[in-house]
């Protein structure tokens, strides 16, 4: 390490190129305390995203424990959304009877019928004549593949070479180039005259032409029948699953309700239910904590990558200029070395230390049946008791620009969230300039 206080009043350029490497290094260990940061709070994230599924599962199944018109009332009255009492049982008998309808319409059908004489891997007629085909192909192609694997037949035969319509004259480069190639391919045939070889080949892709037509049309056959299968297939187990298929519909709906309203909107009888709050809170509140990480990741480990990789480019710069012949007699002021090369590690560490300290108080509340859900929440107030305003995150900003009279009200006797608190320091981030040596 370079101790400033007792360098010299100016560095020579072997100098300064020692101080720019040692400043990458250091900067090497603060990239890999970020990205690991950074990796702890996807992991975070990614558990969040479970927990939050798991919780509106918990949530919905409440209001609606099961798919029964007396269910559907109830949930619709619960949560102030009366189409859900009727429109899920509608949506389930239509989607019945378009099954059943269908179920029955292949029943009868004659190739689903026969679907055992046509597709039956051992004696399926459909199956056999493919089968049959392929084998007839097979056997053309000794005769096609020695021609039509040569990278200039399809010039050739273009051209009419070996035919009496080959007009390419004897001082064009392609004349000798298909002479070379027809000697080629006659080669390949035992010596055979071309025009022989391509009476053979005309006649076997002939053959080829009609066979591959017909095994489109079986192969399309096929296919038709298959699809009916595997459609009755699906009907069948359709049917089986119908009534939790849209059972687990409607409670998605309804928890895409209750992301768009306010407590205060719902009932009174659910408002006052405090089993409902509770899982309400906690719903809403782990959808926050995903939502808070991100832009966390976003606004403070981002934005220092991008810091730490624009020094890291300059710093590369320096070296490889000062390292040029011409600049062996470069001089720099003690000043200046301080400014562009004194480490900064212990302002990165605080950075990444906030950081994680900002995301566990995010991350680790669960005093979910302590917050107020009659009016608007602001989330980031209820993580960290109202002690950090988040003016440096967006989202946090916009709410408090769309709930202009919002007051956060802290928990009576939350010595815990205090004490949690205690240590975040409640101004914002400093700027990223302090980090920037240019």
């Amino acid at each position: 390490m370079f101790s400033w206080g007792s360098g010299p009043k100016t560095y020579r350029r072997d100098e300064v190129i020692a101080l720019a490497r040692n400043r990458l290094g250091e900067l090497s260990g603060e990239k890999a305390r970020l990205d690991r940061e950074t990796r702890e709070s996807i992991n975070q994230g990614i558990a969040i995203a479970e927990e939050i599924e798991g919780a509106g599962r918990d949530l919905s199944a409440t209001l609606l424990p099961a798919f029964h018109p007396s269910s559907l009332a109830a949930a619709a009255f619960a949560i102030g959304l009366p189409p859900l009492a009727s429109e899920p049982i509608q949506e389930y008998n239509e989607d019945l009877r378009r099954s059943q309808e269908r179920l029955a319409y292949l029943n009868n059908d004659a190739e689903f019928l026969q679907r055992n004489d046509l597709l039956h891997p051992d004696y399926g007629s459909l199956l056999a004549a493919r089968g049959e085909l392929n084998g007839h192909l097979a056997a053309l192609q000794p005769t096609l593949q020695p021609c039509e694997n040569h990278p200039r037949w399809q010039k050739l035969t273009e051209d009419g070479y070996g035919t009496p319509h080959y007009t390419v004259g004897w001082w064009r480069l392609s004349y000798y180039a298909n002479w070379k190639a027809g000697d080629e391919i006659e080669d390949l045939h035992g010596g055979k005259p071309f025009l022989e070889i391509l009476d053979t080949y005309n006649s076997a892709r002939a053959s080829a032409d009609v066979l591959e037509a017909r095994r489109a049309s079986v192969q399309s056959d096929i296919d038709r029948v298959q699809g009916k299968v595997d459609e009755h297939a699906r009907l069948t187990q359709h049917l089986t699953t119908l009534v939790s298929e849209h059972l687990e519909r409607t409670r998605q709906r309804l928890l895409q309700h209750l992301a768009q309203v306010q407590l205060a909107d719902l009932p009174e009888s659910t408002r006052n239910h405090p089993a409902f709050r509770t899982l309400l809170a906690r719903w809403h509140a782990l959808r926050a904590k995903r939502g808070y990480l991100e832009e966390l990741r976003r606004v403070q480990l981002q934005t220092l990558s991008e810091a730490l990789a624009k020094e890291q480019g300059q710093l590369n710069r320096q070296i490889i200029k000062l390292s040029r012949p011409k600049h062996s007699g470069f001089r720099l002021s003690q000043a200046d070395a301080e400014k562009r090369y004194l480490s900064r590690s212990a302002k990165v560490n605080a950075r990444l230390q906030r950081h994680h300290k900002i995301r566990t108080r995010v991350v680790e509340y669960h005093h979910y049946d302590r917050v107020d859900l009659t009016g608007p929440v602001l989330w980031w107030d209820v993580f960290h008791d109202g002690r950090d305003e988040g003016a440096y995150l967006p989202g946090v900003v916009q709410f408090r620009n769309r709930n202009a009279d919002y007051r956060y009200q802290r928990w009576s006797n939350n010595d815990e969230a205090i004490a949690a608190a205690a240590d975040l320091d409640s101004r914002n981030l400093d700027p990223l300039e302090d980090l920037d040596p240019s």
